[in-house]
């Protein structure tokens, strides 16, 4: 027809009643207006021609949540019908991402995934976790130098940063020495701590009694079979005299000696297998028959056990390996490594790496911040040795944060 070739582009208009929907075909006709030589005419009409379904014009999803934010509903609607809408409701997975603290609440963090691709993956972090509050043990107590009074220091076993200090109630009680026995004061200090509990420590001071006076109490004495020990009293009276007593392994009473020495202030005496054990005492009389007896000291047959190093504190971020290591000298040795609870003040045999061996180790977490170490070393004779104890200490200013996967509980280290 003398019209150059193109490809029809087809204008759809449906019959009343017969309009296409989302999912539905709809009916009509059908015309391409093609345009040459500035005259526009209509070609390829055709009737009753199937229009083509629109297809669903989603709009955004929206997602609510539940008000314990235990599930989560995604819905979107099509605005070319709003009646067709898209809902998924799924549950939650709760993980808790920041434990709670003393005085702040931990964090939960909830995750919605949904099936229909539509949907993105919904994300909640909420502080739901109640704090912890503090984990009050026994006070730490610092006592004037006259006893006159005394401070409870309480420390925090969820976080050592948290201390409180408390003035205690000191009252005093002191029974008179007599000519033939001591006295003592007794200094009882009381407090209320911010548990609400009360707790109480008390010291106790020796008054000597009225006749002669111990200035210098013997002291143990280990060495080996075949050695002379000796044991030295220091007193203060007139005209004193001295006599050395043992205490029987087999019925535990007290009887003097002959050994050298009995009746001066040095005792000197075998060093045998069966006296192993055994103690010793002297009993110091003046010009007018008061006496007064010296604390009993020990003879051990055998190599003396000596901590000759004490552990070190250790400080270091959250996340390293701290190490406490002992040295000690004696026969055939045996370690135990101890902790001193953070909540109850006692000490615990652990079982962490290195336990019963010189050097041990430990993962320094937030809660051993403040924990205390020490080593309980043996010998073949069954004697023993506890070494001063050293303190972990987690550099919070150097902590190595790992947000965990999963939350685990651990048990207490033992």
């Amino acid at each position: 027809d003398g019209r150059p070739a193109h490809t029809h582009t087809y204008t759809y208009v449906p019959y009343e009643g017969h309009e296409p929907t989302c999912t539905e075909e709809g009916l009509g006709y059908r015309y391409c207006l093609c345009s040459q030589a500035d005259a526009d005419y209509y070609d390829d009409y055709q009737k009753n021609v199937p229009i083509p379904a629109l297809g669903h014009d989603w709009g955004e999803p929206v997602y609510a949540w539940a008000e314990d934010n235990s599930t989560v509903t995604a819905t979107r609607i099509c605005a070319n019908d709003p009646d067709h809408v898209e809902a998924e409701t799924v549950s939650t997975s709760a993980e808790i991402t920041l434990p709670a603290a003393c005085e702040e609440p931990g964090e939960t963090t909830y995750t919605a995934v949904f099936t229909n691709p539509a949907f993105e993956t919904q994300v909640r972090t909420v502080a739901d976790v109640p704090a912890a509050g503090h984990a009050w043990g026994q006070p730490q107590w610092l006592w004037a130098e006259d006893n006159s009074a005394a401070t409870a220091i309480f420390t925090c076993g969820s976080d050592a940063s948290h201390v409180v200090e408390i003035a205690a109630d000191v009252t005093v009680t002191t029974t008179e020495p007599t000519p033939a026995s001591a006295g003592q004061t007794i200094y009882t200090a009381t407090v209320t701590g911010p548990d609400g509990v009360e707790y109480t420590d008390v010291k106790e001071v020796l008054l000597a009694a009225t006749g002669p006076q111990i200035t210098g109490q013997p002291a143990d004495y280990t060495g080996p079979i075949g050695d002379v020990a000796d044991f030295t009293v220091e007193a203060q009276g007139q005209d004193l005299t001295y006599q050395w007593q043992y205490k029987s392994l087999k019925d535990g009473k007290w009887y003097n000696t002959k050994a050298d020495g009995y009746n001066t202030p040095t005792l000197e005496i075998g060093v045998i297998v069966s006296r192993d054990g055994m103690q010793f005492r002297c009993k110091v009389a003046d010009v007018r028959g008061k006496t007064a007896i010296s604390a009993p000291a020990t003879l051990h047959a055998g190599a003396a056990l000596t901590i000759t190093v004490q552990p070190e504190d250790f400080t270091g971020p959250i996340g390293s390996t701290a190490s406490f290591t002992v040295e000690a000298q004696g026969e055939e040795l045996t370690y135990q490594w101890q902790y001193k609870s953070l909540k109850d003040g006692k000490w615990y045999n652990t079982k962490v790496d290195g336990w019963n061996t010189p050097t041990m180790y430990i993962q320094v977490t937030a809660v051993r911040s403040g924990m205390q170490f020490r080593c309980r070393v043996a010998d073949v004779n069954g004697k023993t040795a506890v070494s001063a104890p050293a303190t972990l200490h987690a550099a919070a200013d150097q902590a190595i944060i790992v947000r965990p996967a999963a939350i685990t509980v651990l048990p207490q280290v033992k």
